[in-house]
């Protein structure tokens, strides 16, 4: 007798709606800074990440909310839901609310004790958007604040589904810190702030040497610095604990160096005495030695390559590499200049067009 499995009508949309959330999520975390890539032989002189907040374990409250939790809770190292998914199925159904935004307050004001949370008021909407091509499906990102100041690092994420008459909740995933209290004053300028993170970067620079000149996009200042080049940024922000609440402090961005490769460093220090808090590499070292097609900087020149003759769709590009080595005789510093954003892909054939007139047959008399 054969064995006929009957899944759930619901069940294939949740597996197709469920990667297509988590990608999504991945896209809403803004992050820290654009970064650097450098191309090198694998020595780097970066400096290692730093991370002065340690490590808890969520509290019996929280595990008891996990527990009745209608999916599987995973955790971070502060004690927080990283992620809450219900594999064939929905976290919540039924929710009733005017927008998706709205939707997700819901969920999590009904779970703020396993996100840690003494109330959800200080969660700033960051955006509600649908997804592209699946406009019933909303992926609602907050930011953690302490009273009127925004956290270096914490976020939550509430995928939504719109129905007929509710909405339904597929997935959520966080990196806040528990609620606690914002302690600490702004002794600190934020000129002083950055020159403290520089320090704790390796980079020394004399305060005659560095002056704010403007704000940035998100509210922080600019920075200018003898001996450095690049994004330089300072901001006040909270640094959220999982022991001890959170602490005012300055989110610095710092690039290291003017010639040569490059570091860059998001350094966030004390508001108060400029001790180092969170250090964090911006930078990513290829250490192998990478290869790609490009035109050769001085290429042979070919006497039909000119109008109006037809121009040559063969591809004439060469493979580079950036250290030579056996059997690769063409080293980067032959290769063209390649605007940062161009796609190395082979160009299209140029369409042949005769160069005479269209034929014709004359009699003459004889």
């Amino acid at each position: 007798m054969r064995r006929i499995r009957v899944r759930p009508r619901h069940s294939r949309a949740i597996k197709l709606l469920l990667p297509a959330a988590l990608a999504l999520l991945a896209l809403t975390l803004t992050p820290s800074s654009f970064g650097i890539v450098n191309l090198d032989d694998g020595t780097t002189d970066q400096m290692s990440d730093f991370d002065a907040r340690g490590a808890s374990a969520p509290t019996a409250d929280q595990l008891a909310a996990a527990s009745s939790v209608a999916g599987k809770v995973q955790w971070t190292r502060f004690g927080t839901p990283a992620q809450i998914f219900h594999r064939g199925g929905y976290l919540a159904t039924g929710v009733r609310a005017p927008n998706a935004a709205a939707a997700a307050r819901v969920y999590l004001a009904s779970h703020k004790t396993l996100f840690g949370l003494s109330s959800i008021r200080h969660l700033r909407l960051m955006t509600a958007e649908a997804m592209r091509g699946a406009p019933n499906v909303h992926a609602v990102s907050f930011r953690q604040a302490f009273g009127r100041v925004l956290s270096a690092d914490g976020v939550v994420t509430v995928a939504v589904v719109k129905t007929k008459h509710a909405w339904k909740v597929l997935y959520a995933s966080s990196s806040l810190t528990p609620d606690a209290g914002l302690s600490g004053k702004q002794k600190l300028s934020p000129l002083s702030a950055w020159l403290r993170a520089a320090r704790a970067a390796g980079i020394h620079v004399s305060r005659e040497n560095a002056a704010a000149y403007g704000k940035t996009a998100d509210g922080g200042l600019a920075i200018s610095a003898l001996g450095v080049s690049g994004v330089e940024t300072v901001k006040p922000i909270a640094f959220g604990t999982p022991r001890h609440g959170a602490l005012r402090a300055y989110d610095t961005i710092v690039t290291k160096s003017l010639q040569g490769d490059q570091n860059q460093y998001r350094v966030i220090v004390d508001a108060a005495t400029g001790r180092l808090l969170y250090r964090q590499s911006q930078t990513f070292n290829l250490a192998d030695n990478p290869t790609w097609k490009g035109f050769d900087i001085s290429p042979p020149y070919n006497p039909i390559n000119a109008y109006p003759w037809n121009y040559p769709s063969t591809d004439t590009r060469e493979t580079f590499c950036w250290t030579a080595t056996a059997g690769m005789t063409s080293p980067v510093a032959r290769a063209a200049p390649v605007v940062v954003g161009t796609m190395l892909v082979a160009a299209d054939r140029a369409r042949r067009r005769s160069l005479c007139g269209p034929s014709s047959s004359i009699w003459s008399p004889v």
